[in-house]
């Protein structure tokens, strides 16, 4: 198993990619803290990893509040004793896709909030316990919103953008503690999120029509990804933003 003795935090885990890596990450042997503001979500993903055998500590916490951050942090490393990997998963969930000059700026709180401070204020609670242990791996959930223009999209990408370049920065602050620091951006994958997405008329079918696969993806297709990263099969990769697109992003 490829994460056999390890701990693994991650955000967001009641649905969608969290669940999924959640899952994953479990049948590959790993400990996990997962939280979420949606507890019964939550509690069903614990379910299904104590079924499996897995370690698992659920918390409800709202990572746009520093101090539920911390305490998270706290009991996982009471619980555990370490922590090996951060996947910074959770974000903004509730999405209507509008043009930015139509936006009241009190919709932009939740994604600035939300999607970008929380995963700052994760990131700032583990970190100094991977620099301790000289080691660790970080992975940070984007979106191909932030590199790619989306009408309607201009704040939730201005989020998902700014965590590539932390991700980024960081992974130079990091590397000469061996901690490693890597970004996914998936494209289209049928998750909570996206099935709570409103777009201008006509521009999903443009969106769609971009995907060289012909299809969009599943949680599991990203999850496969971060564990990839969170494995030693990622030993040699920092600093790095992988889309998971069906092909919309080429390079």
């Amino acid at each position: 198993m490829k994460l056999e003795g390890r701990v693994a935090i991650i955000t967001g885990a009641a649905s969608g990619i969290g669940r999924a890596t959640a899952l994953l990450f479990g049948r590959e042997g790993a400990a996990l803290s997962i939280s979420d503001i949606d507890m019964e979500g939550l509690e069903k993903v614990a379910a299904e990893l104590r079924e499996m055998g897995a370690k698992v500590l659920a918390r409800r916490s709202d990572i746009s509040n520093r101090p539920e951050v911390d305490e998270m942090v706290e009991k996982t490393l009471s619980e555990f004793g370490m922590v090996d990997v951060l996947v910074n998963n959770a974000g903004h969930v509730y999405f209507r896709g509008r043009y930015f000059y139509k936006m009241d700026p009190k919709e932009w709180e939740p994604h600035i909030n939300v999607t970008l401070r929380g995963t700052l204020y994760v990131t700032r609670a583990v970190v100094p316990h991977m620099i301790e242990r000289m080691s660790g791996r970080i992975v940070n959930i984007s979106s191909n919103s932030g590199k790619s223009p989306m009408p309607g999209f201009s704040i939730y990408g201005a989020a998902k953008a700014a965590i590539a370049a932390f991700s980024r920065c960081l992974a130079m602050e990091l590397a000469p503690y061996g901690i490693l620091v890597n970004c996914i951006s998936p494209g289209s994958i049928k998750t909570k999120l996206t099935r709570a997405m409103t777009m201008p008329r006509g521009e999903a079918e443009k969106l769609f029509a971009q995907v060289p696969l012909g299809k969009m993806g599943g949680p599991e297709d990203v999850a496969g990804m971060v564990l990839y990263l969170a494995c030693d099969d990622g030993k040699y990769i920092t600093g790095q933003n992988y889309s998971v697109d069906g092909g919309m992003t080429m390079y």
